[in-house]
């Protein structure tokens, strides 16, 4: 039978200006309404998000008709025409429509009343929907069918109803239905409902009368449940949490989740801490196009002392505001926080150690494209109950601020001009604990001009960069009297230069292709000695020793107020093996340092001479990784310092830090992490053991220790987390139970950063419904390797 081609008269009530018919046998095997695919065909990115035990998705392969508005397309073996309006389609019919295509044996077509229908079982599938009927009428952009099976891809919703009812809007009521996200042949649980309305444009699916059952038993009826479709929030009790320990219940939190409107929502809760007391908190948060704003409260009324457990109680709470709105060319930001005691985020907001301030921050900023002005106040308010005067550090006034950017040919530069007040006690010396009695008004102007030259041809990489730094301060004590205002002005050129190297091979190993890439680097930092710091404040910088160690680093502190002199050289070698094609690689990386000067910073303090000779090696450094087939990693890090580092080569080194590791990432969840380290330094030792081991396709197994030594004691247990998981391809459920155990012969540095205890946590999700994390990942997130829900790997 050869296809045609039949053209009927326009139609203007149905806006059709054509329909298209053909008759062909040959369609109907390349048409699928709804594939389920199996796991093992999934794309990778896709498969991660999907439960291992799942035997594949719901994918659509249908996506919007591209017909032209008015159009129809009917493809099927024989059509029969009735009265010219009326027409049958038989045999392996295909009928689209815009945003619409029907499958079936049989369809009738009614052109005067713009009515199609059909007695037998036919697919309708929309880009939202599949519905597998019986029955089924479409009339006026209305479908209403009869005993249907329908699948919503998005969410993976799939069921049966009595009756189905889909507009033109995309939403899908349903009656006498019970549906799933599990596949047919694995429901371990479903709904039962008298009403289902899907709203894919609220985001919702909206049940009257509904009843869950799980492995066929009735477990729980509502009248109402709503249950969102997608990521948007809803309204809602959010599953307690809580841990126990042999004495019973020690922590107990339930929370209400309100969604107020689309740019802002609620959250209240209750805590209960059996060594604490009963705790009432809350946020808010507010969106809208120009910002955002949070508000956190907590309070706990009449509460213990967990470290004293002492009869007189008393009130802690936690109080903080967070808002930034920006409005061109206007912005502002703002961070308050308080809190009743010092113990606060190490009690509840699991912190490593105690905080005696909390920082306060406001800041109001105006910008166009090449210049900007800034009000800035901050300062970090005490929480000690008896707070002493060099604890004092903040500013005292706000900072105002003014900058400029322009471009100059190749170079950019940056100016800016402050004003501020601060505390000479700790700004002017990097040493918190010196109570000067004094504070300092300051004007500070700094100027930047810097440009980098760049070129990288095929054989490596050469890079120039100049900074020209240009500050100047006017210091002034309490009276505004001046303080060496002539004093301190400089221009600082600061020089980077960088020269590597690339050179590649092809190599056959024992038949296999090998590439090897061999690249030595230098790079060489310069900043000269600024005399002038004796006197001028530190208003932005923290001194790190941390960076001294880090040679491809310019400067020795952050922010730009402070210079200390450099001129360092850095030597590096790097080589790598990798098989082509193929997972192995080996790369081996090893740094050399060279200080050719003393380095200096210019304060009172910490300008103390030495008769040190230069140039001076500093640490040597190397690197070893190497990837194995099947996931396997193994990596090893040592760092030398140099017994003698006035002397050059050869001088002996001393091994001052070493770490070792070796991992294992599975395509199945499955994850194991062994590490050691060591500092030769501190005395101190760290090991480390984390499995994570999938147990046939549901079940999963969890274990983490973690030990250390400290010196003149033993190894000691720090922590240990045991978890258990079952991962259906409808539920989900995890446990974690925790040990972090407390030694009374440690120090008191140690003890104020065991904050975890002991205690549970779960995970207990009906996928599709509804679900509860309570940080279950949070503590898995410390596994080198571990990223993701349901011990999903990197």
């Amino acid at each position: 039978m050869r296809p045609y081609t039949f053209h009927t008269r326009p139609m203007r009530t149905l806006g059709f200006s054509s329909l298209i018919i053909c008759t062909t046998a040959a369609f109907g095997a390349q048409l699928k309404a709804a594939d389920l695919v199996p796991l093992e065909h999934l794309p990778q990115s896709v498969r991660l998000g999907v439960s291992p035990s799942c035997q594949g998705v719901w994918v659509n392969s249908f996506s919007d008709n591209q017909l032209r508005q008015g159009q129809l397309r009917l493809e099927a073996e024989t059509l029969d025409f009735l009265l010219d309006r009326n027409a049958t389609a038989s045999g392996q019919v295909l009928l689209e429509w815009p945003n619409y295509r029907l499958t079936g044996e049989s369809v009738n077509l009614d052109l005067e009343t713009e009515r199609w229908s059909s007695e037998e079982t036919s697919q309708l599938y929309t880009a939202e929907y599949y519905l597998n009927t019986g029955q089924f009428t479409h009339q006026q952009q209305q479908t209403q069918t009869q005993q249907t099976e329908f699948v919503h891809f998005d969410s993976q919703f799939s069921g049966f109803a009595q009756q189905a009812e889909l507009l033109p809007s995309g939403q899908l009521n349903l009656k006498g239905l019970s549906f799933s996200r599990c596949l047919p042949e694995q429901r371990s649980w479903h709904v039962q409902a008298r009403e289902l309305k899907v709203d894919p444009e609220q985001g919702t699916a909206n049940f009257s009368s509904a009843t869950l059952y799980i492995q066929g038993v009735p477990v729980f009826w509502t009248p109402y449940l709503s249950v969102p479709l997608d990521d948007r929030r809803k309204s809602g009790l959010l599953t307690p949490s809580f841990s126990l320990d042999s004495t019973g219940i020690t922590r107990f939190n339930q929370e209400l989740y309100l969604n107020l409107a689309a740019n802002y929502d609620a959250t209240l809760g209750y805590g209960y801490y059996a060594q604490a007391g009963h705790l009432l908190g809350g946020e808010a948060r507010y969106l809208n196009r120009y910002g955002r704003a949070q508000l956190d409260l907590d309070w706990l009324a009449r509460a213990i002392n967990p470290r004293t457990l002492d009869d007189q109680s008393y009130a802690r709470w936690y109080a903080r505001t967070q808002v930034r709105q920006s409005v061109r060319p206007w912005s502002m930001e703002l961070d308050l926080a308080s809190t009743s005691d010092e113990f606060w985020a190490l009690d509840f907001a699991g912190a490593s150690q105690v905080q005696n301030h909390q920082n306060q921050f406001l800041r109001l900023g105006w910008a166009d494209n090449n210049r900007s002005a800034s009000l800035i106040w901050q300062q970090q308010a005490l929480v000690k109950l008896e707070p002493r005067l060099s604890d004092r550090r903040y500013r005292l006034w706000p900072r105002l601020t003014l900058g400029q950017q322009q471009q100059w040919g190749q170079f950019r530069t940056w100016q800016q001009s402050q004003l501020t007040h601060f505390s000479y006690a700790e700004d002017a010396r990097l040493e918190p604990d010196i109570d000067m009695g004094q504070s300092l008004a300051a004007l500070r102007h700094h100027l930047q001009l810097n440009n980098e030259w760049r070129w990288q041809p095929s054989y490596g990489l050469s890079r120039v960069r100049l900074d020209l730094v240009a500050n100047q301060y006017q210091l002034y004590q309490q009276g505004l009297d001046p303080v060496h205002p002539s004093n301190n002005a400089w221009l600082v050129p600061i020089l980077s230069l960088e020269q590597q190297l690339i050179f590649d091979r092809d190599w056959q190993i024992a038949g296999q292709s090998w590439l090897h890439s061999l690249q030595p680097a230098i790079r060489l930092n310069y900043v000269p000695l600024i005399e002038q710091q004796l006197d001028n404040p530190v208003f932005d910088s923290q001194y790190s020793s941390a960076l001294d160690q880090n040679y491809n680093q310019a400067l020795r502190f952050s922010g730009a107020d402070r210079f200390g002199d450099t001129l360092r050289l850095n030597l590096s070698l790097g080589s790598q093996w990798q098989r082509r094609p193929g997972p192995y690689a080996l790369r081996t990386q090893l740094s050399q340092g060279l200080l050719l000067q003393q380095q200096r910073l210019k304060l009172n303090s910490l300008d103390e001479p030495n008769n040190e000779q230069y140039p001076q090696l500093q640490d040597l450094q190397l690197t070893n990784n190497l990837q194995l087939a099947s996931g396997w990693q193994v990596q090893a890090q040592q760092r030398w310092q140099p017994s003698m580092p006035e002397q050059l080569w050869p001088t002996p080194h001393e091994l001052s830090n070493q770490s070792y590791s070796l991992r294992w990432r599975g395509s199945n969840r499955g994850l194991f992490n062994l590490q050691w380290q060591q500092n030769l330094t501190t005395e101190e030792e760290s090991a480390r053991i984390d499995l994570v081991l999938p147990i046939q396709r549901r079940y999963g197994l969890y274990v983490s220790s973690q030990f250390n030594q400290l010196p003149e004691l033993d190894w000691r247990l720090r922590q240990t987390l045991v978890g258990i998981e079952w991962d259906d391809c409808c539920w989900h459920s995890r446990i974690i139970a925790f040990h972090q155990p407390l030694y009374d012969d440690e120090p008191e540095v140690v003890k104020s950063k065991t904050n975890l205890g002991n205690g549970l946590r779960f995970e207990f999700n009906l996928k599709g419904l509804a679900g509860r994390n309570d940080g279950i990942d949070t503590l898995l997130t410390t596994i080198p390797g571990y990223r993701g829900p349901l011990f999903q790997t990197e």
